[in-house]
């Protein structure tokens, strides 16, 4: 059976509106991550296979922040270490909805739908003149 390819789109907007701000990801782990992703899931592959050395290069930052955040990735969930040995580290790389860490409630899933639609344009109704409660000049 033949690997789906993620939907980069859709992939990013969780990733941003929802794994950035609940796990907390430093721009390392966020580089990590994004390097990791692209190579692996956006091109039909679940496994990846690198160094922490290339993997560093490829991020330009140096080993010991690389590492660091490969195993932070881990802890939540975003990677899952399948083998470490000295030719490389072979991972699971998860999407942003496949963590379960990263999963909004919901009430914050109800909010990320109400401001979709609001932001649906096409939709819209500019003419339409939402009701007020009339002010009382003296409160």
């Amino acid at each position: 059976m033949k690997p789906i390819k993620a939907n980069a789109e859709q992939t990013w907007k969780q990733l941003e509106d929802v794994l950035v701000p609940r796990l907390r990801l430093s721009v390392n782990d966020r580089a990590v991550y994004y390097h990791l992703l692209r190579h692996s899931r956006l091109e039909g592959r679940r496994q990846l296979k690198f160094s922490i050395k290339r993997l560093a290069r490829a991020v330009q930052k140096s080993e010991r922040p690389v590492r660091d955040s490969v195993r932070r990735l881990a802890r939540h969930g975003v990677l899952r270490l399948i083998r470490r040995s000295k030719q490389g580290h072979v991972v699971d790389v998860r999407l942003p909805d496949e963590v379960r860490a990263a999963r909004p409630t919901k009430a914050e899933h109800r909010e990320l739908e109400r401001l979709r639609s609001a932001a649906n344009f096409e939709q819209a109704n500019f003419l339409h003149k939402q009701a007020t409660a009339p002010v009382h000049p003296y409160s």
